[in-house]
């Protein structure tokens, strides 16, 4: 395998591969990864119960000879002995207080290995602990300790990051969550592939495009008056280790009286359909009161059935996008709360929904009409039209708005409208 297969753009593949990246080296030829690594150092003397990460660093020379071999027999990743360098095993040799020069050090002794023949991965597995509630780990525990792992991997420079010998899928989980990678998303197939409809290529594109990759740097506030709802949302919060991002808990709409400022509300109220309240008008009327005077510079976007309630919000929607919910029609309506009146909203720049680039702007009032363009004689005779001056009828159509006599039509001359006199 050619050297020129680990270049991308002229730049070392160790700086970071992209997936794209990583799918079209799959591609072009076979992968060989490199193993068992554990198994070949015990027999070049490393002993059972020592720490693995010490051993190496205190044998360099073992692992660089052993991963040279690895790639002179064809293999394309090797693995730098990182094996259990996480916080919670390195813990039970006294070296936590080390992870990230220990990290550093394995994969800079891999890449010195292999140099540029060979792609190095940061290697990722087990801690040893159990998660609750077999143990005392903590889901979300677990997520924060391959976190911290990963991001000294990346800083040393590894091309790739390997998830291996786990013993429970949680663990995998966790670890997938760490590096950003939705749980799931190698799935051999999902359901949506059989529509009709269904657009390979589009899907390849989406699938593989991690540029718009970024890290979430803010804070999720829910609430719901349901202790029940709350207590539900909490466990799937948890099970999706997100539970740092999100601050849940029991409190009704008349309770909130502050909020953090210029967020994003979404909330989905009762539609008076299959769910409902003592008082629908009441309630959307206090989601009204709470936008105009709790969430000032919010972007409000709420679900709502296409009914009478909506209206008792009283503002008007940026944005109204219909949607399902179920069998339900309903909408999808964006309200930009904003402080003052909307005329000084526009002179600060702000507008209620988003110009496209070929849309032309549009002005508060509507242009008024140019006098000369007005056709000839719609208002005069072709003269200029002096007050106190009488335009001339002149003679009407026989049957049109009078009777053929001349004379005022009367209630028996009408032909439309009246009652059939059945008893005559």
């Amino acid at each position: 395998m050619s050297h020129q297969l680990y270049k991308t753009e002229n730049r070392r593949v160790h700086e970071g591969m992209k997936k794209q990246e990583f799918h079209a080296l799959m591609k072009e030829n076979p992968i060989f990864l490199d193993g068992a690594t554990g198994s070949n150092l015990q027999r070049q003397g490393m002993s059972a119960g020592v720490c693995p990460e010490r051993w190496i660093l205190e044998n360099r020379e073992v692992l660089i000879k052993l991963q040279q071999d690895f790639v002179d027999a064809g293999t394309n990743i090797v693995y730098a002995p990182t094996f259990t360098a996480n916080r919670i095993k390195l813990a039970e040799y006294g070296l936590e207080a080390q992870i990230r020069e220990i990290n550093r050090e394995l994969v800079a002794l891999s890449r010195k290995a292999v140099g540029d023949r060979a792609l190095v991965a940061g290697d990722l597995t087990m801690t040893g602990a159990q998660l609750a509630p077999m143990g005392k780990l903590d889901f979300e525990e677990l997520i924060d300790v391959y976190k911290e792992q990963i991001a000294f991997l990346v800083e040393a420079g590894v091309d790739l990051l390997v998830v291996e010998t786990m013993m429970s899928l949680q663990e995998t989980r966790a670890a997938l969550i760490a590096a950003n990678i939705n749980p799931g998303v190698y799935r051999r197939h999902f359901s949506f592939e059989n529509w009709k409809d269904f657009d390979h290529e589009l899907f390849d594109r989406i699938y593989n495009d991690d540029s718009g990759e970024r890290e979430f740097d803010f804070k999720i506030y829910g609430s719901d008056i349901s202790p029940k709802a709350v207590e539900i949302a909490e466990r799937n919060i948890k099970s999706a280790g997100v539970g740092r991002m999100i601050d849940l808990q029991t409190r009704p709409l008349s309770a909130w009286t502050e909020a953090p400022e210029n967020g994003v509300l979404i909330t989905n109220p009762p539609y008076g359909e299959r769910i409902s309240a003592e008082d629908m008008d009441g309630l959307y009327s206090l989601i009204g009161q709470k936008l105009k005077k709790v969430f000032l510079g919010y972007h409000a976007w709420i679900i709502a059935a296409k009914n009478e309630y909506i209206a008792k919000i009283g503002l008007a929607p940026s944005v109204k996008i219909p949607i399902l919910n179920g069998s339900l029609e309903c909408e999808l309506r964006e309200y930009i709360i904003f402080e003052g009146d909307y005329k000084s909203f526009r002179r600060e720049g702000g507008r209620l929904r988003e110009q496209n680039d070929d849309e032309p702007e549009r002005s508060d009032a509507k242009p008024r009409r140019d006098r000369d363009n007005r056709r000839e004689g719609r208002f005069s005779r072709g003269d200029k039209f002096e007050r106190g001056d009488r335009f001339e009828r002149g003679d009407r159509k026989e049957g049109r708005f009078g009777r053929r006599d001349g004379k005022r039509f009367g209630k028996d001359d009408r032909k439309f409208g009246r009652k059939p006199d059945f008893k005559s």
